[in-house]
């Protein structure tokens, strides 16, 4: 099963920007009990086969984490939805100018064969 955990540390963040100390932590686990498991690891730290892991937090404790089961993910098409947007602008403008054209073709045909 997929796993998302989104980690906040305690503080507001390194420079208060929009995301500064926020981070989400993609992973697989068997079942909930198991990503919890994961999650308390790369928290608190352990010590594998590799060494000792300190744990995400370093010298700052977290204030928060959020575990969420993912049911679905999918990867959103932003291009072709740029895409489309930057169509839709483009008729519109076209449509404006032609508009605008007409508008003014109209004026000066009012008032040159109203003459």
């Amino acid at each position: 099963m997929k796993f998302w955990a989104y980690v906040k540390q305690e503080a507001e963040g390194c420079d208060y920007t929009i995301g500064c100390g926020q981070t989400v932590w993609r992973f697989e686990a068997d079942t909930w009990e198991d990503a919890v498991v994961w999650v308390k690891r790369e928290v608190i730290g352990h010590v594998d086969a590799y060494g000792d892991h300190p744990g995400y937090h370093g010298e700052r404790e977290l204030g928060e984490v959020i575990l969420c089961q993912v049911v679905r993910s999918d990867k959103m098409p932003l291009r072709e939805w740029y895409d489309e947007f930057r169509e839709t602008l483009s008729k519109q403008a076209i449509a404006q100018i032609e508009a605008d054209d007409q508008a003014l073709y109209e004026k000066l045909r009012r008032k040159y064969e109203g003459k």
